[in-house]
């Protein structure tokens, strides 16, 4: 090995030669035949961890490098000596990655006399593809994961790379079959061909392409897929296509039934008698031929209005009950009525009046309201000359009943006249007659005096004068004016009340009203019946309550039962009641009731299990039992 490196060139000039040597970033031993290292270069010096190079030069190289009696298994001077010619390992060595070569070096007679041994360390380079590797490993698992179809095209359209896995999981085929682009074309739903094939020659030279087809299912059904193309430059210079495809057939088909809704929609509400609008933003979005003619405005006109020009055609006094309804129906009051009724004049400034019902929708995939009206300006013209024509009847019916007072009370004068001046100059048979005829009187009188108060009530000429007064006082009154058909009928009384009940009310009024309840538990109660009065006071109100074990009442009763003349009949059913009375004491009672802030009612199981009348009075003191 000497005499040949001193037969080289190299000898003429030793300290060039080892210069050249040490300027390499290699580390590069020269070894004979028995691995003993003749020279090595600086970088292995480093590499080695060692600082002369009487510590290397003469030593076998195994014993340098890995510290071993003998040769490694894969040593490459091994492999070398015994395959002659170049032998490449890359091994971990030392703590790092290095790739290790051996290169024969050949005597004058062609004889392999020792190595050229080369250490190249590629820890960096080794990071890089075991990174590069690992992104390329996560890169396929996305992949291969995902719903999207993905491909990698060259230049000259041959595909490089493909999601096989997810697109047989998609369209049902093979993983190998899409290899074949012949059979992908075959996919692609004819009407959509000419379209797709004229995206991507376009998307070519623009460097990108965007298009929507349809590929068939290996069960034969289409799928809608929405396709995305874009160039980028590979590591290498190279242009190729990323192709993304990705399933909408659900979008597609929500997208068709909410067109097919929408039209269905605009069918319905363009053949409405109803006015229909949609505002969305605050801004009107759709409007319809009924609203129009109800407002005399145009289609241009309407549709680029505001929610503030809505507000312009509401009549001013109306404006803040419109707005006040609106914000309970956004607030979501559960107990709003279901429309506001307002006045709004039309573009003739004549003025209607209209019903609007609101409800928030999703229109077009966001939140709108759709408001409906209706024109009730006849209903609400015809609802006035009703009030005028009732209030009419009231008039005549007071009128009436003032002029059957003035005979009345001749009658009535006259049979009193006839009972106590002159009955001894009467038989019994007349007696009993004039008698009748004084008991006709009465209830005509009673009859007279409801009439009278129910129009009061109607004509709204009732004034009230309240006084702070005790409800408890007036019950007991009741109570022992009705002593005598309490004693006839033979019930009991359960009084259960507060010894004092303050409220402020119209005594007169709320005697009435006491006597009402009262009378008609009593006699609707068939005798040996019980009779519960009772009192409850909570934070705002005071609560009475007559409850009786009578004869009941049942829903369809209940209906009636607060209305004028609404008497439910009794006679002829065999009920030990007294069904006389005009159907009228209930109705007085109400209105009473809500002409003092209260309200009444009725709770009933049905026929023959008996009714509690119940209505309360607004308080005004905290009360002591």
């Amino acid at each position: 090995m000497k005499d040949v490196i001193k037969g080289k060139p190299f000898d003429e000039s030793k300290n060039l030669w080892y210069t050249t040597l040490d300027a390499i970033s290699e580390s590069i031993f020269l070894i004979d035949l028995d691995y003993k290292i003749l020279h090595c270069n600086r970088t292995t010096l480093n590499f080695l961890g060692k600082s002369k190079y009487n510590e290397v030069i003469g030593h076998s190289c195994w014993e340098i490098m890995h510290r071993t009696p003998e040769p490694v298994e894969w040593c490459p001077v091994r492999k070398m000596l015994e395959s002659g010619r170049r032998e490449i390992f890359v091994q971990e060595l030392m703590g790092k990655w290095v790739e290790i070569s051996a290169d024969p070096v050949f005597d004058d007679e062609g004889n392999i006399s020792g190595a050229v041994h080369v250490i190249t360390d590629i820890t960096n380079r080794k990071q890089i593809e075991d990174t590069l590797r690992e992104s390329e490993e996560k890169y396929r698992l996305i992949s291969e994961n995902s719903d999207d179809l993905i491909a990698v095209y060259s230049e000259d359209g041959t595909i490089e790379y493909i999601n096989a896995e997810t697109h047989s999981r998609i369209l049902g085929y093979n993983p190998e079959e899409f290899i074949d682009k012949s059979f992908r074309d075959t996919l692609v739903h004819e009407d959509d061909r000419v379209l797709a094939a004229t995206s991507v020659n376009e998307g070519l030279e623009k460097g990108e392409y965007y298009y929507q087809f349809r590929l068939k299912h290996q069960l034969g059904n289409f799928f809608w897929f929405e396709v995305t193309g874009k160039r980028f430059t590979d590591d290498t210079g190279k242009n190729k296509f990323l192709c993304v495809s990705r399933n909408i057939n659900e979008k597609k088909l929500a997208d068709y039934k909410i067109k097919e809704s929408e039209e269905n929609f605009r069918t319905i509400a363009e053949q409405a008698f109803m006015g229909i609008l949609i505002l969305q933003d605050d801004k009107v979005t759709y409007v319809n031929n009924t609203l129009l003619q109800i407002f005399e405005y145009t289609y241009e006109e309407v549709i680029v209005w505001t929610k503030d020009d809505l507000i312009k055609r509401v009549h001013p006094d109306d404006i803040q009950s419109l707005i006040e309804y609106r914000q309970r129906l956004r607030g979501e009051d559960t107990h709003i009525k279901a429309y506001h009724s307002h006045r709004a004049f039309t573009k003739s400034k004549n003025l209607k009046w209209i019903d609007q019902f609101s409800r928030i929708i999703v229109y077009k995939g966001r939140l709108a309201e759709l408001i409906t009206i209706m024109d009730v300006t006849e209903k609400k013209e015809a609802e006035q000359e009703l009030v005028k024509l009732n209030s009419l009847k009231s008039e005549l019916l007071r009128r009436t009943s003032h002029e059957l007072k003035t005979p009345l009370v001749s009658i009535k004068g006259f049979t009193d006249l006839l009972l106590n001046v002159h009955k001894e100059k009467l038989d019994d048979y007349v007696l009993s007659t004039i008698h009748e005829i004084k008991l006709g009187c009465e209830r005509l009188e009673n009859l007279i005096q409801d009439i009278l108060k129910t129009s009061e009530l109607e004509l709204g000429t009732i004034k009230l004068k309240k006084t702070e007064g005790d409800l408890s006082f007036l019950i007991k009154l009741s109570i022992r004016e009705s002593q005598g058909l309490i004693k006839l009928r033979n019930h009991t009384i359960d009084l259960k009340i507060h010894d004092k009940l303050i409220a402020s009310f119209e005594q007169e009024q709320i005697h009435q009203v006491i006597s009402n309840l009262i009378n008609n538990a009593i006699k609707y109660t068939p005798p040996d019946g019980t009779i519960e009065i009772k009192s409850e006071i909570n934070s705002s109100s005071i609560k009475i309550s007559i409850k009786d074990t009578g004869i009941g009442i049942t829903r369809e009763e209940e209906k009636d039962l607060f209305t004028q003349f609404g008497k439910i009949e009794r006679y002829g059913q065999g009920l030990d009641i007294i069904s006389d009375g005009s159907g009228l004491g209930l109705y007085i009672s109400k209105k009473i009731v809500e002409l003092h802030g209260g309200e009444i009612w009725v709770e009933s199981r049905g026929r023959n299990k008996g009714s509690t009348f119940y209505f309360t009075l607004p308080l005004i003191r905290e009360l002591e039992i």
